[in-house]
């Protein structure tokens, strides 16, 4: 199954096993469905999973796309699918994207009034990463920029940005000297969102290409 197939699929799939040809069902529900997909999306097992869906994560799904109702209909589905489907595909496919996600690297769902919370007082070059609500499937940079005064800033990676996939979101964070600090995720006894800030090499050096490998004069380069 190609990428744009499993989102497909996986739409159906999950509309299938929640509505069971209703025409509406309760929030509840859909959400226990929802949890179950993103844990195997993601390739993790439920009895040993890193990062699932967090209770604020529901809160943003069902504010956003379900006015926070105890009832959803399978025409709001399809629309929250559409722009779901898409972050989700990114997390199962992209290179890297999943392995930040699990570290806390990437926020993922989150309003712009959460980001203004969360980097409220933050240097210049402090930024958080979540997927764009207005583009399905990208990411949306919030970050307290350079300027005098500082001020919060917003920037959308696209696919440009990235070279259709060929630059990876770390690869393009490391050549950009906006961002230097990143608001790291980190688990809470209180079951809210906690940060903890970390300078952008220390966290993402690890899935940095080596770009500036020496390539041989007749093109090849050393195995590294």
């Amino acid at each position: 199954t190609n990428q744009k197939q499993w989102e497909n699929c996986a739409g159906t799939l999950l509309k299938d096993v929640a509505f069971q040809g209703k025409a509406e069902i309760s929030w509840a529900r859909l959400g226990n469905s929802l949890q179950d997909q993103f844990i195997s999306a993601t390739r993790q097992k439920r009895d040993l999973c890193t990062r699932s869906l967090s209770c604020y994560d529901m809160s943003y799904i069902s504010c956003r796309f379900f006015n926070s109702r105890a009832v959803v209909t399978q025409k709001e589905y399809e629309k929250f699918w559409f722009w779901y489907g898409k972050c989700l595909q990114v997390l199962r496919y992209q290179r890297h994207i999943c392995q930040l996600w699990l570290k806390g690297l990437i926020y993922g769902f989150m309003t712009r009034h959460d980001v203004h919370a969360a980097l409220n007082g933050q240097k210049p070059g402090t930024f958080v990463i979540r997927f764009s609500e207005s583009h399905p499937g990208l990411f949306g940079l919030a970050y307290i920029s350079q300027d005098t005064p500082p001020r919060l800033k917003h920037y959308l990676v696209k696919p440009t940005d990235t070279a259709a996939a060929k630059i990876t979101l770390p690869d393009f964070l490391k050549d950009k000297p906006q961002f230097s600090r990143v608001l790291m995720l980190r688990p809470h006894p209180s079951g809210k969102p906690h940060f903890e800030i970390r300078t952008k090499n220390e966290v993402f050096s690890s899935f940095y290409s080596n770009r500036d490998q020496a390539v041989d004069g007749d093109g090849y380069e050393p195995l590294g």
